[in-house]
């Protein structure tokens, strides 16, 4: 059944475990898709260092020698400076948002509330578990 049909049953507790079980997935999603910035950030961190290794380095021919190619060069060298600066700012926004994504659950009240919600009903299970495991 859908969430939009959650709200039409007559019937509270199903209803309420429909909607539940959707944000849990959402919570789920959250924390994969955290996962995935992780390693992007990752990635973005390893690429922009290459980068900046790679804008630094030296000819070790003359520059005279090289003629127009002197000029070409430098510009190759800035560019790999500055886009090693981009990739260094897109990781942290990355890392950033990673970070949210996972602290939502503990930050946000009302995802607090779900997880409340989810350990009073594990404790409600348990307690009908042990009530009928006693009466057999």
């Amino acid at each position: 059944m859908g969430f939009a049909e959650a709200f039409t049953l007559n019937k509270a507790r199903e209803s309420a475990d429909i909607v539940f079980r959707r944000l849990k997935g959402g919570r789920s999603f959250d924390l994969e898709f955290a996962d995935f910035l992780r390693e992007r950030a990752a990635i973005e961190e390893r690429y922009a260092a290459e980068l900046s290794r790679l804008g630094k380095r030296v000819l070790s021919v003359e520059r005279d020698v090289l003629s127009l190619s002197a000029q070409l060069w430098d510009v190759l060298m800035v560019s790999a400076e500055e886009t090693a600066k981009e990739h260094t700012s897109f990781a942290q926004v990355v890392s950033k948002t990673e970070a949210k994504l996972r602290s939502r659950g503990d930050v946000d009240p009302e995802w607090r509330k779900l997880n409340t919600r989810q350990k009073c009903s594990n404790s409600q299970r348990m307690s009908r578990i042990n009530a009928q495991s006693s009466t057999a």
